[in-house]
């Protein structure tokens, strides 16, 4: 894989993963140990991803780490070089698809943690005693991600912003979250039939 093809923040969970399997005293350099990096990832797009469905990361976290106890520690190596697996090697392969798949023109985390789950049975183990699957995290990328394409080395920024400067009022009105608009029926009825025009001035409501 062309490491110019990673976003930053898939380029900074690849070196993260590495740092928890020296960690840990594993040799080999899996698909688990990038999924938990991404998962662990501070202010991370998967952490956001994962919330929207509801799910608390942590338990996500547990589930893989309760998997990586199980692999075999080396010990007394003090100077540990870590080795990619032929699962980890799929995943990467995979990302690369899944990339391509979505249109997008860099490998961004989202492409990694799907590939993780697709490509890798422990992960998709770990992910299902979460209640996660693939299916699940590519609807909760259509809500936060949009239509928008990975076009950038740091595309997350631009997905988060609208939720860290702005509201999504369609979300908060279905939570019942929103007041009731009272005396303004004539407003929002030429509100309607302004936007529903082929060609309009945007209206807007003050007071």
């Amino acid at each position: 894989m062309d490491i110019e093809k990673l976003t930053h923040k898939s380029q900074e969970a690849l070196n993260s993963a590495n740092e928890a399997a020296v960690e840990m005293n594993h040799q080999e350099l899996t698909p688990l140990h990038l999924m938990l990096a991404l998962v662990r990832q501070p202010e991370g797009f998967i952490g956001t991803l994962i919330e929207s469905m509801g799910i608390k990361p942590d338990i996500v976290e547990s589930a893989i780490l309760e998997r990586l106890k199980r692999i075999p520690a080396v010990t007394g190596n003090a100077d540990l070089q870590t080795y990619m697996s032929r699962s980890m090697t799929a995943v990467l392969s995979e990302a690369t698809k899944v990339s391509a798949r979505m249109k997008d023109e860099f490998v961004s985390v989202e492409h990694l943690f799907i590939a993780c789950i697709e490509k890798d049975k422990e992960c998709a183990q770990a992910a299902s005693i979460a209640g996660i699957t693939s299916a699940k995290i590519l609807e909760s990328l259509k809500k936060n991600r949009g239509n928008q394409r990975v076009t950038s080395q740091a595309p997350e920024e631009t997905f988060q912003a609208l939720q860290k400067y702005g509201r999504n009022l369609s979300d908060m009105a279905k939570q019942g979250k929103l007041d009731p608009v009272i005396g303004r029926d004539e407003e929002i009825r030429r509100v309607v039939q302004i936007l529903s025009r082929r060609t309009k001035n945007n209206p807007v409501l003050i007071g």
